[in-house]
């Protein structure tokens, strides 16, 4: 009881931490912005990565502040799971590209990949604000929780958290469209957790998954993010999901009796 109480201070402190760095972060990132005189689309990429690393600043003041021994990145085991961090994307956000483009969604160039410089942007970008989120939530958050839960009961708590996290898809979509986002990254991180497992329990297999996945989104969804994009990402997710559990299904009885 004692431990189940300490590890609900342990989320409260770092989740409500994580949301005014969140906004601290993008506040300032906008002014420094603002002062260079960059452009919209430079200013969306600094804005959105500086905002990503609000989750590892408050993973390292919580780790310090309640003394936690758990490290982000450990040297990583390579296995077949590390083809998880092509094929999700190509699965999910592949799919999403071809039924918008057969429904009347044409594909729109994306300003994000218009020029070099930009190009290397975006990816310098993408990957340090990946690297700020899973250091966060895969790095402690969910370390922090399977101290005293099966791995794929704290992995799914994670991703709920992780999910509600974006909470800006509000003023940009709405809320139900919130809820459906939310619900689209719960099979993302279960299997980003997974592929972290089984690789030693570095966060670098699911910061090069979150990489690649939000590249992937930027050059082919680009300006079409839709509620039926996201149930169609539901939908593949959870059938990769499913058929993950099927092929290693000894991971999965191994870690039910934790």
């Amino acid at each position: 009881m004692l431990k189940n109480k300490k590890l609900f201070h342990k989320f409260n402190f770092f989740y409500l931490l994580a949301f005014p760095l969140t906004g601290v972060l993008y506040g300032l990132s906008v002014l420094i912005c603002k002062k260079l005189n960059l452009s919209f689309i430079e200013t969306a990429l600094i804005t959105t990565m500086s905002a990503q690393l609000a989750p590892a600043f408050a993973a390292i003041i919580s780790r310090k502040r309640y003394s936690d021994n758990i490290s982000f990145f450990i040297k990583p085991k390579l296995n077949w799971t590390w083809l998880l961090i092509i094929l999700v994307p190509l699965l999910s956000i592949g799919l999403q590209h071809i039924i918008l483009q057969s429904t009347g969604k044409t594909y729109i160039n994306s300003a994000f990949f218009i020029t070099p410089l930009l190009v290397l942007l975006s990816v310098i970008t993408t990957f340090i604000g990946s690297v700020g989120e899973e250091i966060g939530w895969r790095g402690y958050l969910y370390k922090t929780f399977k101290t005293e839960m099966k791995p794929w009961t704290s992995s799914l708590i994670v991703g709920v958290a992780w999910g509600l996290w974006h909470f800006t898809k509000i003023f940009q979509f709405g809320f139900v469209h919130y809820l459906v986002f939310t619900l689209s990254v719960i099979p993302i991180s279960l299997l980003m957790t997974y592929i972290n497992d089984k690789s030693g329990g570095t966060v670098l297999p699911s910061i090069l998954l979150h990489t690649s996945i939000n590249l992937s989104y930027m050059f082919l969804l680009f300006e079409r993010e839709t509620m039926i994009g996201y149930l169609i990402s539901i939908s593949v997710l959870t059938v990769i999901v499913l058929l993950v559990r099927l092929i290693d299904s000894r991971y999965f009885r191994s870690y039910s009796e934790h």
